[in-house]
């Protein structure tokens, strides 16, 4: 931050963030990395401040702003004591670049106290950039976040987009992701150039950040932010999952057949998942039942009750079903009706395999490519061939109930994020400890 930005566009959008946080009780800790007044220019767009239509967002802060803008002695020692952002502690010391170490332990015993500390670099966070880089001091570093972060504070930092394509952007806004337990909310301004305040909050706070930050764009202030939720976290609505890639789709909000019931990022590599799903009558009334996380190859078909020809008579054309014929159906007990097919949670089925009706597959079963699954498959169990026969179990029987119990698919998404490294680790004798600890 330098002083020449005082009364700035962008300036105006984030002292109206501090001060609605403030507001509503949160105690900030604000780290100006502060840095030396240049001759760019930059930080006169300050026409806003001759537009009455901008002082509905906050008119204190608007009336403060138009008196100090065009000053030349204007100095973040003015905003600071303003009055307009209570309790709030600054470290205004210049970015110390090479005693940057000791310049930074300063601003941590001086920002102690606060729950919220919000970094303001002109520029944004470094990333991949050299630490020594040229104007490395207009940048905040990803360790100082983390530092701050480790200390137990939640922290918002300033970022500008700048020249990144969007595809780096949003790589940009989440370059925190990694840190323990963190949700990352990125809070967009888009008037003038775009630039971001992305907050990197600890897990037990995720949900009073979201829901401010939420309330904050729906005041007056939702004209000028955007909060923005690009891969924030897994959103069981998106239909395409892949970025760029139209030949996958999660299947739960495409479906409109209300006897198709799916659950939560479950897949299939297809662009339409009804197309697979083939006799599927309304009169007779069977329902496709498939839970949370399962995923589906290309070309599986699943047949259902409608396909499936009456037996007990002379005749097996389905007279009834067809226009000009006697439409009399005959009795529902004697067509072979074998009931709801019924897919468990984490139920990989491979390429162009059959599935028939009224068909029970266990949660964690793999179906082999090309299979015809005919008869009921239990949990954690390989099959294949046409028909379907059990090749072997997953996993030795105490961790198959273990798995059945925990039931990891019900959990929420953070939790789940949580357990990854537990669901994708190959030592099971030490997912067997890890669930029994957590069950």
């Amino acid at each position: 931050m330098k002083d020449q930005y005082i009364g700035d566009i962008g300036d105006y959008g984030k002292y109206g963030l501090l001060r609605y946080l403030i507001s509503n009780g949160i105690n900030i800790g604000v780290n100006w990395y502060y840095t030396k007044k240049d001759k760019t220019g930059h930080g006169s767009i300050n026409k806003y401040l001759n537009d009455e239509n901008f002082r509905k967002y906050d008119e204190k802060l608007y009336d403060f702003l138009k008196t100090i803008a065009f000053r030349n002695d204007k100095k973040l020692k003015i905003v600071e004591n303003s009055g307009l952002f209570g309790d709030t502690a600054f470290f205004g010391e210049c970015v110390d670049i090479k005693d940057r170490d000791n310049w930074f332990e300063r601003s941590v015993k001086k920002l102690s106290g606060k729950d919220l500390i919000f970094c303001d670099p002109d520029n944004g966070i470094l990333g991949t950039k050299s630490k020594t880089a040229k104007d490395s001091d207009k940048y905040v570093f990803p360790d100082e976040i983390k530092n701050y972060y480790n200390d137990g504070k939640n922290v918002v930092y300033y970022c500008q987009r700048a020249r990144r394509t969007k595809e780096k952007w949003e790589k940009t806004l989440y370059e925190m992701k990694s840190l323990p337990n963190a949700k990352i909310i990125p809070l967009i301004f888009h008037k003038g150039t775009q630039r971001a305040y992305i907050f990197v909050v600890h897990k037990q706070n995720a949900e009073k950040y979201e829901n401010l930050i939420s309330s904050f764009t729906s005041t007056n202030w939702g004209n000028l932010f955007e909060y923005s939720r690009i891969n924030n976290t897994p959103d069981p609505n998106t239909i395409h999952p892949i970025m760029g890639y139209d030949k996958e789709i999660y299947v739960k909000p495409t479906v409109k057949n209300p006897n198709i019931i799916v659950g939560e990022f479950t897949y299939i590599a297809a662009s339409n998942f009804e197309n697979h799903v083939t006799h599927h009558y309304d009169f007779i009334g069977d329902k496709l039942i498939i839970g949370k996380f399962c995923q589906i190859a290309a070309g599986v078909e699943f047949v259902m009750n409608g396909a499936n020809h009456q037996m007990n008579a002379v005749s097996t054309f389905p007279f009834y079903t067809l226009q000009g014929w006697n439409m009399r159906p005959p009795e529902f007990s004697d067509l072979p009706i074998k009931g709801d097919t019924i897919i468990g949670n984490d139920v990989w089925i491979g390429q162009n395999t059959t599935v028939l009706p009224g068909v029970h597959i266990g949660d964690g079963a793999i179906i082999g490519a090309n299979s015809v699954v005919g008869s009921d498959v239990p949990p954690y169990t390989i099959v294949a061939g046409n028909p379907a026969r059990e090749l072997r179990k997953r996993f030795d029987n105490e961790l198959i109930d273990l798995m059945l119990k925990f039931r990891w698919w019900d959990k929420s998404i953070d939790e789940i994020n949580s357990l990854i490294p537990i669901l994708t680790c190959s030592d099971l004798e030490r997912v067997k400890k890890e669930i029994k600890s957590r069950l």
